[in-house]
């Protein structure tokens, strides 16, 4: 018997786990040495290893299971996400098991055949496209950002955690005090953020260098609730937002620095107008 099925007899894994996901299984379990088990939505239960497992994933439906059998890693995280996959335990170690799995490495043709149709479905080959996914992920609101985003901005983007650096708040800042040093900012400076979220930058760059932004986003919960903080925090005079698509006036969003979302980028080429010696930093 495989030692990956541990404690499992033979019938009940053979009854229980189609060929498909024991390759899977058996796999994930060959290239680390984490142990770990796995409930199905039956009660049967893989193990790997001899030692009390680490973590253990639980099941909740025979749907997620068929489409991890199907779709590979893929269909794990959207069980999780979907409220179909419990994780017990260490969920850390889970994630670096699958890293040592290397299970993003595996390619699998229903995945890619499913790529293809959403990028051809949703692709932001228009503005309208652009703007509608951008509100599909960011409209969200703070409701569901506060609890896992950073206190000094609520950016999610990448921090920086130089040495020392401790809390995610510090990193954040880091982050910011780097790209507006890398410019040269200064105070009088105008600047435009493409894809602001929810301005973190823009007032990070005025109370500590006294730089004048320009916020632009696609996301427009999220540009009625920067407009509300600017507003409680007295720096709606300071602080200018414009919601992507409405450049009724080019000399509103003239600056000497541009920051640019990558995401974003496309759909700005030729609007913002960057004076001549500044800066464009996507």
């Amino acid at each position: 018997m495989n030692d990956a099925l541990g404690p499992i007899e033979a019938p009940v894994a053979r009854a229980v786990v189609s060929r498909p996901m024991l390759r899977l299984l058996t796999s994930m379990g060959d290239r680390t040495a984490i142990p770990f088990s796995i409930v199905f939505s039956d009660g049967s239960e893989f193990r790997h290893g001899d030692a009390p497992p680490a973590f253990t994933l639980r099941f909740r439906t025979r749907r997620a299971e068929r489409r991890l059998a199907a779709f590979g890693h893929v269909a794990l995280l959207e069980a999780y996400f979907e409220q179909e996959l419990d994780v017990d335990g260490e969920f850390a170690l889970a994630l670096r098991a699958a890293f040592d799995a290397k299970l993003d490495y595996d390619a699998n043709p229903l995945t890619a055949v499913c790529n293809r149709w959403h990028e051809m479905r949703f692709s932001n080959r228009t503005i309208r496209q652009a703007k509608a996914n951008a509100s599909y992920h960011y409209d969200l609101g703070h409701p569901f950002f506060q609890p896992w985003l950073d206190r000094v901005g609520m950016m999610y983007t990448c921090a920086y955690w130089r040495e020392g650096t401790r809390t995610l708040e510090e990193a954040q800042t880091n982050k910011m005090d780097h790209v507006c040093r890398k410019v040269e900012l200064k105070a009088g400076d105008s600047f435009v953020d493409v894809g602001c979220g929810f301005g973190g930058l823009l007032v990070h760059a005025w109370e500590r260098y006294g730089a004048l932004g320009t916020g632009i986003n696609t996301a427009t919960r999220q540009v009625a609730e920067l407009r509300s903080d600017l507003e409680r925090r007295n720096l709606a005079d300071k602080i200018k937002l414009v919601p992507l698509g409405r450049y009724a006036d080019p000399s509103e969003i003239a600056a000497t620095v541009a920051f640019l979302a990558s995401s974003e980028a496309d759909f700005i080429t030729g609007q913002v107008i960057v004076a001549d010696g500044g800066v464009t930093i996507v």
